[in-house]
């Protein structure tokens, strides 16, 4: 390929300076020696250079006679073509012209072997797609700074202009102190007080940088869990220390997907609160951190016990990497009813079948033994030891036996269960990235030690877990939402050798997620029971559990705006719902507001009835005091899962651009990598009227209320020079 030049350019520049070489200086603001294409005309510019910087002159009959001393005459062209290129400039009055030309040749000349550079690199393969965009953006860049023009200014004239600046600023500062102003201002105002307090706004020349704490506070505890794409559940910080990664996100269709890690950041110590919810979820932020409601995005200082907030109901993960099926019901047996803390593994169950499921899995296993044990009518119990240990287990003492090595025993230990008395078992790493039937069948192990299933006497079904381990619950409550089991933590007190314990409870009553547990997971040993609570669903279809799993009243405000002028009395009817049983203002069932929307047309109700979330009442906030807190953000879409609970980052730096367009009447320029140009107006819109932006979006607004102020709004943005 052809790299773009024009070589009579060249000739007609260095044969204008050879005519005129004081214009040298102005010609080399613009042009550099590399800039020529020729390489005899670098050389010769490069010289011209020289000799100017070493006082030897620069004219024709110079310059001829400096090349013609030198052996490597013939780089310069060779004096003959030195003397032909006077003859080659029709005019010295143009030597900037030209110069600009020659820049911009080799400017393109840039982009082209840029261009090349980057197909090279998509095509070798070798670079991630993020290197990749990074290296061209930067390679661009770089170019894109030749292009720029510098020009002299003598010092006598920019200190007459700052000592005029200096005066202005004095006259602004004594008039704002005269009208009483506390805040003195000779710059652009941010709209932030402390910050116009430390900067006396936004001034002139300067460069200021946004030093990338995402959420301005907007916080999460350093104990917080966040779910990634491939099934991990990591402490925040653990992401904040790799600093990439997808997790988990709300889409605007009210789905749940993979989205990119855009910063994460360490944000020090700061006060904490804890969020617990009805379901018995639990997350630590900041009281500026923003949940999600039916009316859209509010911080947490907004939110009081008793509102709703939005978790999911189901995760849409699914994990790629493989456990052998042995070791996952051995895990399932043995973190329900198993024995870690004694000279080697033991597993204790009154259920022949259990026991029977424990010891083929231990053959699986391979390189152990087990005998069953059981002394004065006490429940049986299976202890394994090393293979090769047999015959001679009963002449060893513990601490040889540990040096003989267990292999199961060493296999838990590098899992880090090994040692776990029954309130410290947890959930090893390995089950969360496993594909979900592996999974499944890991759980349906693990019920079948502490879970039950069964029907009250009052017809409601159930399905549960109980657990003195209070981690352990958690993760199982987490692992049933990714088969679209939504359970109910509760913390209890048993009895127990004549004192009350702590103990963690999961209780699955909802219809829904109970067809989804029987369906996905099951309970191994107790297929019995589980088939009399699936009988009790099937005889209550219609009459299904709906005072849980339902969308908080502040839907019909939606509804409300999409019916119009048509009465309640008929969208009932034209819905299927007798008038009389609407009741207006209330929490509704996903099952009738699905129906509803129908009626109306009402895409963004009928999402809802159908979205990914489920509204969890907030039950209790409670301080912690100072804790070590991180940021994460995620670019588009602004919200991940942490700690089974939906959270939101948002920006600050627009705030930042509408202030200085407003208040300092200067003109402001927005771009953004991350939001089209549609998203930043919709966002400047409601932060200046003071409306939520999902009623906004979803088109719920009140025509009393939020109208008059879109519409002023809308009116003073016009105003503004935003672009």
């Amino acid at each position: 390929m052809k790299l773009p030049h024009n070589w009579e350019t060249e000739r007609t520049l260095l044969g204008g300076l050879l005519i005129d070489m004081p214009q040298l200086a102005d010609v080399m603001e613009k042009v550099k020696a590399e800039d020529f294409h020729k390489p005899a005309h670098q050389h010769l510019f490069a010289l011209f250079i020289e000799m100017s910087e070493q006082g030897r002159g620069g004219d024709l009959v110079a310059v001829i006679d400096e090349v013609g001393r030198r052996p490597d005459a013939e780089r310069f062209g060779g004096v003959a073509y030195i003397g032909a290129l006077p003859n080659a400039c029709p005019s010295v009055e143009n030597l900037n012209v030209y110069a600009i030309r020659v820049r911009e040749h080799a400017v393109r000349r840039r982009l082209v072997m840029a261009a090349r550079a980057m197909v090279e690199d998509v095509n070798e393969g070798e670079k991630d797609l993020i290197r990749l965009l990074d290296d061209a953006e930067k390679s661009i860049f770089d170019i894109s700074q030749l292009s720029g023009n510098r020009d002299w200014h003598p010092l006598s004239t920019l200190v007459d202009e700052q000592i005029l600046e200096i005066q202005r600023r004095q006259q602004l500062m004594q008039e704002m102190r005269a009208s009483g102003q506390t805040i003195m201002l000779t710059g652009i105002p941010t709209g932030f007080a402390d910050l116009d307090r430390m900067l006396a706004g936004l001034q002139k020349s300067d460069l200021l940088i946004l030093a990338a704490r995402p959420a301005m506070g907007k916080c999460l505890s350093a104990a917080a869990e966040v779910l990634l794409s491939d099934g991990r559940v990591q402490r925040i910080g653990e992401v904040v220390r790799r600093g990439e990664g997808e997790v988990l996100s709300l889409g605007e269709d009210g789905r749940l997907s993979a989205a990119r890690i855009g910063a994460v950041v360490d944000d020090g110590m700061k006060p904490v609160f804890r969020v617990t919810t009805r379901l018995g979820r639990q997350v630590e932020t900041t009281l500026s951190h923003p949940f999600l409601t039916v009316s859209g995005w509010r911080q947490l200082a907004e939110i009081c016990v008793g509102e709703h907030i939005a978790v999911p109901r189901r995760l849409p993960v699914a994990g790629t990497t493989p456990v052998r099926e042995c070791e996952l019901r051995l895990l399932g047996l043995l973190i329900g009813d198993g024995g870690l803390t004694q000279t080697c593994p033991a597993f204790t169950s009154a259920s022949a079948r259990m026991r029977d499921d424990f010891t083929d899995a231990l053959s699986a296993f391979g390189g152990i033994v087990w005998r069953e044990e059981s002394h004065g009518g006490r429940t049986p119990t299976i202890k394994v030891r090393a293979a090769e240990m047999g015959s001679e287990a009963a002449a060893l003492g513990d601490e040889e036996r540990l040096q003989r090595g267990n292999p199961l025993t060493q296999w838990l230990r590098e899992i880090g269960l090994w040692g776990c008395g029954a309130a410290e078992k947890f959930i090893p790493d390995l089950i969360f990235t496993a594909p979900p039937e592996q999974i499944a069948l890991f759980l349906s192990r693990l019920f079948a030690t502490d879970g039950w299933a069964t029907v009250l006497k009052t017809g409601q079904a159930q399905i549960g877990y109980g657990t003195v381990s209070e981690r352990l619950a958690r993760q199982i409550q987490h692992l049933l939402l990714r088969f679209g089991v939504v359970g109910c933590l509760h913390r209890r007190t048993v009895l127990y050798r004549a004192e009350r314990r702590v103990c963690w409870q999961i209780s699955v009553t909802d219809a829904a997620s109970l067809r989804a547990f029987i369906r996905e997971v099951g309970i191994f040993g107790k297929e019995q029971a589980v088939e009399r609570v699936a009988a009790a669903l099937a005889a209550r279809t219609g009459r299904g559990h709906t005072n849980m799993d339902v969308v908080p009243g502040g839907v019909w405000a939606l509804l409300d705006a999409a019916r119009g002028a048509e009465s309640w009395a008929s969208v009932a009817r034209r819905a299927g719902i007798a008038p009389g049983n609407l009741h207006i203002g209330k929490n509704l069932s996903r099952e009738r507001l699905g129906r509803l929307a129908a009626a109306l047309g009402q895409a963004e109700a009928a999402r809802l009835a159908d979205s990914d979330l489920w509204w969890d009442e907030v039950v209790a906030v409670e301080p912690l005091g100072l804790q070590q807190v991180y940021d994460l953000t995620v670019p588009v879409r602004h919200n991940f899962v942490a700690n089974d609970v939906l959270v939101h980052n948002t920006a600050f730096a627009l705030n930042i651009a509408l202030a200085a367009a407003e208040k300092g009447k200067v003109g402001v320029g927005v771009f953004s990598l991350e939001m089209g140009r549609h998203q930043l107006v919709n966002r400047l819109l409601c932060a200046h009227a003071m409306v939520d932006s999902s009623k906004v979006r979803i088109g719920a607004l009140d025509n009393e209320q939020d109208w008059p102020k879109l519409s002023a709004a809308a009116a003073d943005l016009h105003a503004l020079p935003m672009y």
